[in-house]
């Protein structure tokens, strides 16, 4: 519970520094967590990510994920692509691409994978983000679906 709280303090003080905007010179701050139990088994996920404006509605930046349960933990670590398009101030849409290594005991398999979703400012600079992804790790034939929920906080810039 600390933590959770301490997260939402960091939150709300970066919030009153920082600017809604997509424009060139903006910084990203942001990511989610998720906690999984089923049938016995729980599963857990962290992923930070920072990013930046390289021009008006496109960002670039690296992320990391970090997975795990009782049994195994996989980090991976990658770069992303994120233009927005469409919308308004309050409300904008994005396409995400990226990839990544994903490394899991002695292992490490290239990751890669796309993304479309929505940015709802909650505030000048606080994003609640909803996207739906599909990624796939080379060698293995499926991929895997996944709707992902996560904070962005937009901070600096025009």
């Amino acid at each position: 519970m600390k933590k959770v709280l301490l997260a939402v303090v960091i939150l709300v003080g970066l919030s009153t520094v920082a600017n809604a905007q997509t424009s060139k010179g903006t910084w990203l701050l942001g990511g989610g967590a998720s906690y999984t139990s089923f049938a016995g088994t729980s599963q857990y996920t962290i992923s930070p990510n920072i990013g930046g404006f390289i021009k008006d509605n496109l960002a670039i930046g690296a992320m990391i994920d970090i997975a795990g349960n009782s049994d195994y933990t996989a980090t991976t670590i990658g770069a992303y692509v994120k233009p927005y398009f469409g919308g308004s101030e309050t409300n904008k849409w994005f396409a995400i691409g990226g990839i990544a290594s994903r490394s899991y005991g002695e292992t490490s398999k290239l990751a890669y994978g796309i993304g479309l979703g929505n940015a709802s400012f909650l505030n000048k600079s606080v994003a609640l983000e909803v996207s739906t992804n599909y990624q796939k790790l080379a060698e293995i034939t499926e991929g895997e679906f996944s709707l992902k929920v996560g904070f962005q906080i937009h901070f600096g810039g025009k």
